[in-house]
């Protein structure tokens, strides 16, 4: 398969302000991806994640490029992604923001096998071998493969009107 772009040559699209205002209150669930670089552990907050195919199991995240997180999960040969909880805002702050160490304390991690931290208490998590590095735009994008997870029943933390949220459900009965 190739990648070509359909878009016309000199076609007009939107301007990226408009862009962001239009899909700002779309929600999406908050992940914190994790990984060990140059034998310390990194993390970033993102709602760009998602599952690309069951067959192989497939999932991506895409990261801004040029910052310090996409220059060292682009040399990650592993990662893994820490679903949030509802009231795990706190959690989604500090591993969005510039602090030095991320993984100090308050926060709570472990080490998997590979040696990809994953944080303690979230929802559930999914470990990745990188499996494919797209440069998308201004973000890289990093395709990896689902080698294992574990995951619990709490309500996810959701983005979307600039404010964190998380979902009810419509109607009471059984999830389908």
């Amino acid at each position: 398969m190739t990648h070509a772009s359909s878009v016309r040559p000199g076609a007009a699209w939107l301007d990226s302000r408009r862009h962001r205002r239009l899909l700002r209150n779309h929600p999406a669930g908050v992940v914190i991806v994790s990984f060990r670089h140059a034998g310390r552990p990194h993390g970033f907050t993102a709602t760009s994640f998602t599952s690309l195919s069951l067959d192989p199991p497939l999932v991506a995240v895409a990261v801004q490029e040029g910052s310090a997180s996409s220059e060292a999960l682009a040399a990650a040969p592993s990662f893994a992604v820490n679903f949030l909880a509802a009231g795990q805002e706190r959690l989604a702050r500090t591993f969005a923001s510039p602090v030095a160490d991320r993984f100090a304390p308050p926060t709570l991690s472990r080490r998997l096998d590979n040696g990809d931290p994953v944080i303690i208490g979230t929802r559930g998590w999914l470990s990745c071998a990188t499996h494919d590095r797209i440069a998308v735009g201004d973000h890289l994008l990093v395709i990896g493969v689902t080698l294992d997870g574990e995951q619990d029943d709490q309500r996810p933390l959701l983005y979307g009107g600039r404010r964190y949220q998380t979902m009810a459900p419509l109607n009471p009965g059984p999830a389908a």
